[in-house]
């Protein structure tokens, strides 16, 4: 987050909790149950074809108390999360994705023991929270940048674009360095003054073609390929990786303050180092 900002400026004080829900307010608690719907509400996972299964991951404790926030869940995620005293996890990266092997071996077997052992519920929310309007890691990636009037492209929710007022690379590699408290790697046109910007965040190199089509002259997205280089030179694009990790954050922050907001439950964040 820029200096001077919090997450509570772009997260909305819409209360979707039910009353059931509320109720449970003074005791800072909920049930596991009421919990899914509020996020199934609120993310509405069933609108998209995901890599993994978005929700209710693992089933633990019945009620909630007190909720850890990651973006991945990671072996020392669930380890940390146990440790701060959670019932529950929240992350973005959840567990059994797509052509992952189907066998309960190694570091599956001692993620999944951990959790169980623990009673310890996982939630996941990939896409979903990718693309959500207010909490959505595009959405927020875009108001902590201070892009005004940034908006999904008509053609693809994943990709946001946003006209702004002209910026040097090395200024706009500035503002993300600040933001993001990592230096993006540059590639492409290095020089070049910018009035349409386009991004992705997480691993969406691959869309820097589609964000050229739509007039953007820099694209910013976590992860980068060998092939981006080239790409990018051809496209006559600057091209800004910023860090998987690093650009994810925000939506699963976003979702831990509209929740401790809403339901008064204790939460807290876990923080992992990740360069990638």
């Amino acid at each position: 987050m820029p200096i001077g900002f919090t997450l509570s400026d772009f997260v909305s004080s819409g209360d979707l909790a039910s009353e059931s829900v509320r109720q449970h307010r003074s005791g800072g608690f909920m049930t596991r149950e009421e919990l899914a719907r509020y996020l199934d509400t609120l993310l509405e996972p069933a609108k998209f074809d995901d890599y993994l299964p978005n929700g209710l991951q693992v089933e633990g404790a019945s009620e909630v108390h007190k909720i850890a926030f990651a973006v991945s869940a990671s072996l020392r995620a669930v380890q940390e999360a146990v440790a701060a005293g959670a019932d529950t996890l929240i992350v973005h990266h959840g567990w059994f994705w797509k052509n992952e092997e189907r066998t309960i071996l190694g570091i599956r077997k001692a993620r999944i023991e951990a959790a169980i052992k623990a009673n310890l519920n996982l939630f996941a929310f990939h896409l979903p929270l990718d693309a959500h309007l207010e909490i959505g890691n595009n959405a927020i990636f875009g108001h902590a940048l201070g892009f005004e009037n940034a908006k999904p492209s008509p053609d693809n929710p994943f990709l946001w674009l946003a006209d702004v007022p002209a910026i040097e690379v090395k200024d706009l590699k500035a503002r993300l360095t600040n933001v993001l408290k990592r230096e993006p790697v540059v590639l492409g046109h290095g020089e070049q003054t910018i009035t349409r910007v386009a991004w992705c965040t997480g691993a969406a190199q691959g869309e820097l073609e589609e964000a050229s089509r739509a007039g953007a002259q820099a694209y910013m997205t976590g992860e980068v390929s060998e092939r981006t280089t080239y790409e990018a030179r051809e496209l006559g694009m600057t091209f800004l990786s910023c860090g998987h990790y690093a650009t994810e954050t925000f939506g699963i922050r976003a979702l831990e303050d509209k929740i401790r907001r809403e339901f008064q439950v204790e939460t807290v964040f876990l923080e992992e180092e990740n360069p990638i």
